[in-house]
């Protein structure tokens, strides 16, 4: 395992457990513009699709669950919008865990 490939796995990471963060942290009153969320999932998505996986599937799920919450997003459901970037944030757990995230 190369560092490049664990520090691009970290980055994700990182960037999921911030965004995750400032997510649940939001209250509904105080809740970031549209606009905002979307740059974050736009975010997440970009470095979801620039990090290498051992398996393309894992990456094409990750990438369909921010797509999901971006489509979920745009059309005011942010339950649902929310509901997708935490199974994202699950997904990359679970992946780190196994050591299938480089």
């Amino acid at each position: 395992m190369s560092i490049t490939r664990i520090g691009v796995g970290m980055a994700i990471l990182l960037a999921l457990v911030l965004s995750a963060v400032l997510w649940v942290n939001a209250q509904p009153v105080h809740a970031q513009s549209t606009t905002e969320c979307q740059a974050k999932i736009d975010a997440l998505r970009e470095a979801t699709s620039t990090a290498e996986f051992n398996t393309p599937k894992d990456q094409a799920g990750l990438l369909g669950k921010l797509d999901s919450a971006s489509a979920k997003l745009s059309q005011g459901k942010f339950v649902d919008a929310r509901a997708n970037l935490m199974s994202f944030r699950d997904k990359v757990s679970t992946l780190a865990a196994q050591g299938k995230l480089d």
